[in-house]
């Protein structure tokens, strides 16, 4: 289906009428270490709109030394790093790392960061963590190689100046598997308009996901019961809330790969919602662009599904998912989107929305799904619907390199009153420099968000990507140089 040309031409060059924003750098070389898995928090209080990125930090440390065979990480270890802004991403101030205490020795950074919507001066920063019980499992002290089988729990770090300084909070754990705290992976956080604060995890061991939440900005975490019941989950948790009425929603993939959506009303979980769309969980990419094994292994990925909540007046379009699939024709991984009713989550699948399946000669995959919706307090006040906005990475094998792509996702009514679904690119970042190590991770995820009004332009849109652009130096089993953070928005 495409839009009428007028009517197109109309929204592209509202889209256009801002130009897209030149590539920063967050970080650089200059700290020494890594820096990725990104998520970003635009923070606005008084006449200060600041953005906050958290990261992984692997910038020198005396407590985490990397030998010629392994890597060995020691208590004082952090990998919670974060950076801010003032201008809007223009110009960027290293915060610094969150430290540990005596309790909770190691921080192990996979961030989600998210503010009080209430008060926005209050930032949090969600960490995986190694309690002390499990750290003094291991031999001497000393943890070499993987951290999976010490990771016991997870921290949260708070902000009061909106974003500029934080200082560890309270640390959350389970034993419901291991006596010495359960395996938490991944974390985001969200926030409704009451001052909750909510916090998600997967309980790895378990395959359950474990929602906590904190009544006001002060408040201390407590774990809800589980959203999905008894299912088996397989993924990160993505949180988001309906502003309209504070409703928590939560999603995630079964080990089906169906993604599903429970909804948290205050007091209760309502029944969880079967959505038919089906992602990939955390595929990786060989060298040829199709599914890799052990040995070709260019690129691995996160979890593969993004989705926000919106306001438009049609009750398929409510929510908006964008997630992504492995062609059946070609074997590369192709992004697909769907838009949902708001009360049962009834999910229509819309190819527009996507890059489209290809067919048998087509080489590169396309992974990363990033969804997000703006909508102001004044366009809500008018029942004006919200700007969406897409993104997503691709591997292009020929070049052995990575493009981001951000377009606009929208929906109309053509002459006929029928609905419209189009896709309108705004940017791409091509041919950027891939330097993963020898494991495919540089970095399983990016973030995108709404800065809202920038200048003179009224809404624009900023994501955080992996940024290799100094080149790729070495790559090794445990990391990989250079890898830093970037910011580009429209």
């Amino acid at each position: 289906m495409r839009p009428p040309s007028a009517l197109l031409a109309a929204v592209v060059s509202a889209w256009l009428s801002g130009c897209a924003m030149e590539p920063v750098a967050v970080t650089s070389k200059n700290g020494g270490g890594s820096q990725s898995e990104t998520a970003f928090s635009i923070n606005r209080h008084g006449d200060t709109a600041r953005v906050t990125i958290a990261y992984n930090d692997g910038t020198t440390q005396s407590a985490i030394t990397y030998t010629a065979t392994t890597r060995v990480a020691t208590a004082g270890a952090t990998h919670l790093g974060w950076s801010h802004s003032a201008d809007f991403g223009a110009n960027w101030t290293y915060g610094g790392r969150v430290q540990g205490n005596d309790d909770w020795p190691i921080l192990w950074g996979d961030p989600g960061i998210g503010h009080s919507v209430r008060d926005q001066r209050y930032v949090y920063i969600v960490s995986l963590a190694i309690p002390k019980a499990k750290l003094d499992t291991a031999p001497g002290g000393q943890i070499s190689g993987a951290v999976n089988a010490y990771i016991g729990g997870a921290c949260v770090a708070r902000s009061t100046d909106s974003g500029q300084t934080f200082s560890l909070y309270q640390c959350v754990q389970t034993k419901e598997f291991d006596s010495k705290g359960d395996f938490y992976d991944g974390g985001n956080v969200a926030s409704d308009g009451k001052g909750n604060i909510y916090a998600a995890w997967v309980n790895a061991d378990t395959n359950a996901i474990h929602v906590w939440r904190a009544v006001g900005e002060g408040g201390t975490f407590q774990k809800l019961a589980n959203p999905f019941g008894s299912r088996t989950m397989v993924s990160h948790a993505r949180l988001r809330v309906n502003l309209d009425n504070d409703d928590l929603f939560v999603m995630a993939m079964d080990d089906n790969g169906e993604l599903l959506i429970a909804r948290w009303n205050g007091s209760s979980w309502a029944a969880v919602r079967q959505t038919n769309m089906y992602a990939v969980g955390y595929p990786c990419i060989a060298s040829n662009g199709a599914n890799c094994t052990s040995a070709d292994t260019v690129l691995r990925t996160g979890p593969q599904f993004s989705f926000d909540i919106g306001a438009f007046g049609k009750t398929n379009d409510h929510i908006r998912m964008m997630f992504t699939r492995r062609s059946s024709v070609n074997g590369r991984l192709y992004i697909a989107g769907a838009g949902c009713n708001l009360d049962d989550q009834n999910c229509q699948y819309i190819p527009e929305w996507g890059t489209g399946e290809g067919g048998a000669d087509k080489v590169t995959s396309s992974y990363n799904p990033l969804v997000r919706a703006y909508r102001s307090a004044a366009m809500a006040n008018n029942g004006e619907p919200s700007l969406w906005m897409g993104s997503h990475a691709t591997y292009h094998p020929g070049s052995g390199r990575v493009g981001y792509g951000m377009g606009g996702v929208g929906m109309m009514e053509d002459a006929a009153n029928q609905d419209v679904f189009f896709y309108i690119p705004v940017f791409q970042l091509p041919n950027r420099i891939l330097c993963a190590d020898l494991r495919g991770y540089w970095g399983d995820y990016d973030d995108l968000q709404a800065l809202g009004p920038v200048g003179q332009r009224s809404n624009v849109f900023a994501r955080t990507f992996t940024d290799s652009s100094q080149g790729c130096d070495y790559r090794w089993q445990f990391t990989s140089q250079h890898v830093h953070v970037g910011f580009t928005g429209q």
